[in-house]
C-alpha cells in the first residue's frame, strides 16, 4: 500500500522545483531586485524616523545594497535549474 512513484509525478516535480528556482535566478540575473530595493527605501524613508538622514538619497542606499549582492551563485542556479526543468518537459513527453 505504499507510495508509488510514476514518471509523470516525477516529471511534475522535476518541473515544479526547475521553475521555482528559475523564475528567481532570473530576477538576481537581470538585476530586476532594485525594483523591490526601491519599494524598501520607499516603505523605510516613509515610517522609519532616522532612515532618512542616513540615506538622504536612493543611490546611497543602493550603493550599499550593492555590495551584498555580488556573487555568482546565480548563474550556476539558473544553469542547474535550466536542467531539471528540462529533465521535467522530457519526461512529461515520454
Amino acid at each position: 500500500m505504499g507510495s508509488t512513484f510514476t514518471i509523470s509525478s516525477l516529471s511534475d516535480v522535476l518541473f515544479v522545483v526547475g521553475i521555482i528556482t528559475f523564475l528567481p535566478s532570473i530576477v538576481a540575473m537581470t538585476k530586476a531586485y532594485v525594483v523591490f530595493q526601491g519599494f524598501s527605501y520607499a516603505m523605510k524613508s516613509l515610517f522609519a524616523r532616522n532612515f532618512k538622514t542616513q540615506y538622504p538619497n536612493f543611490k546611497d542606499y543602493q550603493s550599499v545594497k550593492e555590495d551584498d549582492v555580488k556573487t555568482t551563485f546565480f548563474i550556476e542556479l539558473l544553469i542547474a535549474s535550466g536542467i531539471v526543468m528540462v529533465i521535467g518537459i522530457i519526461l512529461a513527453v515520454i
